[in-house]
């Protein structure tokens, strides 16, 4: 069970340089921890609806552990559930918010995704690549250093001639623009079938429309938490995003493994900030 965090952590959310990533990435996020170790305990994060590649800079142990070995860099994918991590002193973690299709459509592969969460970034791009880009970013002597770096990285590894579906990518803007409250009957209105929405959904965001409407859904819903504390779980409940209450406590269970009214232990000053 978490208790509020005594982590100091400080996000910062640049933009994007390079006119030639924004039709694929949202922005980025820095984040830079300081205080001491003993002080610091987990922090669950909810989904976030888009994949992200990840760099930890500095004390990158502990963070994330896949299969058992401490890594540099992840890329992540679409999560239908909320995810502990474990903040250091003197680290810094740099993300890439990709845009749903954004990944697919950079790099030509599929995100990551239900079963298989996420993807350690030495498997994706190579281990040597990964540790000279940690590097550089690590040296980097400003922002604009740091920028350069990573939008050089992530240009070398495009791939190109990447075919798009620009008419279901945007499609995909109004789903996450709505926040997932769309019946996907009318957002197809008969101009194609609803397998070929799925078979557009598995291969470019990873999951089914269904699933990643839940997760925006769910995404909204925590934001609602955490920006308005008057409101009550009747007031989640009823607003139009479940058919009745027993549909929202057993949504908000399956991606948190809390009841709502339970939810309060796993909030924490960290997480507001995602939703300023």
């Amino acid at each position: 069970m978490n208790k509020e965090t005594k982590i100091n952590i400080t996000r910062t959310i640049l933009e994007i340089k390079n006119e030639n990533l924004k039709p694929y990435i949202y922005d980025y996020w820095v984040y830079i921890t300081t205080g001491e170790t003993h002080l610091f305990s987990a922090i669950t994060t909810p989904p976030l609806g888009y994949p992200t590649i990840q760099f930890v800079l500095g004390n990158y142990k502990g963070f994330y552990q896949l299969k058992n070995k401490n890594i540099k860099s992840l890329i992540t994918g679409q999560y239908a559930r909320h995810v502990t991590l474990s903040p250091s002193s003197k680290m810094g973690l740099i993300i890439v918010n990709f845009k749903p299709y954004g990944f697919y459509n950079f790099f030509g592969k599929t995100p990551p995704s239900g079963k298989q969460d996420t993807i350690e970034g030495a498997v994706f791009f190579g281990e040597e690549s990964i540790n000279n880009i940690v590097e550089k970013m690590s040296n980097s002597k400003n922002r604009n250093d740091l920028i350069d770096y990573l939008e050089g990285f992530l240009l070398e590894n495009q791939k190109k001639n990447i075919k798009k579906h620009d008419f279901f990518d945007s499609l995909v803007d109004d789903i996450y623009d709505k926040n997932g409250l769309i019946n996907l009957d009318l957002l197809i209105n008969g101009k194609f079938s609803i397998r070929t929405l799925q078979r557009y959904f598995s291969k470019v965001i990873g999951i089914s429309p269904k699933t990643f409407s839940r997760i925006l859904r769910h995404k909204y819903i925590i934001q609602l938490m955490y920006t308005n504390p008057e409101i009550t779980w009747n007031d989640l409940s009823f607003q139009g995003y479940y058919f009745d209450q027993s549909h929202f406590i057993k949504d908000f269970n399956d991606f948190t493994k809390f009841k709502p009214t339970d939810y309060n232990c796993l909030k924490t000053s960290v997480i507001s900030e995602l939703f300023k």
